[in-house]
């Protein structure tokens, strides 16, 4: 299980990491190492964005099939 720590508006997944090793996460992806954790860490400079390559990976790229249509405007979409 990986534990990917992405930073919040209010806190840090970073903060979490440590219970997140205690439930059962065998990895952490992080932005900057964390000492004390028994677990490997990949540290790459922007968790979210590497978290969202990651899984769209594991899913076999569904945006280059998917069609994805954006409707902007106020009223009248439902």
């Amino acid at each position: 299980v990986l534990f990917a720590a992405k930073p919040g508006r209010r806190c840090d997944g970073a903060d979490f990491a440590g219970e997140a090793v205690r439930r059962g996460a065998s990895a952490l992806l992080v932005d900057q190492p964390l000492a004390g954790l028994p677990v490997p860490q990949c540290v790459v400079p922007d968790v979210a964005r590497s978290f969202g390559v990651l899984c769209a990976n594991l899913a076999g790229r569904p945006m280059r099939t998917v069609r994805t249509v954006g409707v902007t405007g106020t009223n009248g979409k439902t």
